[in-house]
């Protein structure tokens, strides 16, 4: 398994303050590496600094062996990645239809793509015709998650895609994380961490704006002290589940 992503030592800063003080990412290919951390930790901000919204001030960002540092936003997504922001960008004014034409594509291509969006969330079907503005949150969420289906880019940066979710539909985005990480790479920052276990195949820590721990995925799930003393959780049994609470 190749690396599609690598960011040594990178440093960002916002204003006067200095957000990224050295961190350290390797994103295998076809898989989902999940960027974790306490609030705060400038997990978002190194998802922003990938995409160029944010410049680094210094280390090196390298997608397929190609430096990033310096390009414009529109320029990294042309080298083929896409970006969800946490904030749920759609196309307000557009109806669910059209924001999904506007995902690119070939046509018959993106009809296919876009069946298959619609057989996952089938709540878009029944909104077909309406603006995407009068969607609930969770709605607009189902359908920003749809687009990126149908454009597929080979690498995917999704911020907190469970926020607003409803168990339910969290169970469901799962599975279709799982099925994405087979035609696209994925790099996702999630705080739902019984999400993050199910779907990760490998993990990074950020604290303080630094790198403090990456690994295997199934090596974090297995070790609560990591678990408790990087990411503030802690077992609690309830109902016969294993659950989890920030402290």
């Amino acid at each position: 398994m190749g690396t599609l992503l690598e960011l040594n030592q990178v440093y960002t800063n916002i204003g006067d303050y200095q957000i990224l003080q050295g961190v350290d990412l390797t994103v295998p290919e076809h898989a989902v590496s999940v960027l974790l951390g306490r609030n705060g930790a400038g997990k978002s901000t190194t998802l922003r600094t990938v995409m160029g919204y944010w410049k680094a001030r210094s280390g090196s960002i390298e997608f397929r062996g190609q430096s990033l540092l310096g390009l414009p936003t529109h320029r990294v997504a042309r080298l083929g990645l896409g970006y969800l922001p946490e904030e749920r960008q759609v196309f307000a004014n557009l109806t669910v239809r059209e924001n999904l034409e506007l995902a690119g594509r070939k046509e018959e291509e993106r009809r296919q793509r876009t069946e298959y969006a619609l057989t996952l969330f089938p709540d878009l079907r029944v909104a077909w015709k309406r603006t995407a503005g009068t969607l609930s949150g969770g709605q607009k969420q189902i359908l920003a998650m749809a687009r990126l289906i149908v454009s597929a880019p080979p690498m995917l940066l999704i911020d907190e895609p469970s926020k607003g979710l409803s168990p339910v539909l969290v169970q469901k985005l799962a599975g279709v994380l799982e099925v994405m990480k087979k035609v696209s790479t994925i790099l996702l920052v999630e705080q739902n961490f019984q999400l993050a276990s199910r779907v990760g195949d490998c993990f990074s820590i950020i604290d303080d704006g630094r790198t403090c721990l990456s690994g295997q995925m199934e090596e974090l799930a297995g070790n609560s002290d990591w678990q408790r003393q990087y990411l503030g959780l802690e077992a609690v049994k309830g109902g016969g589940l294993r659950q989890w609470r920030s402290f």
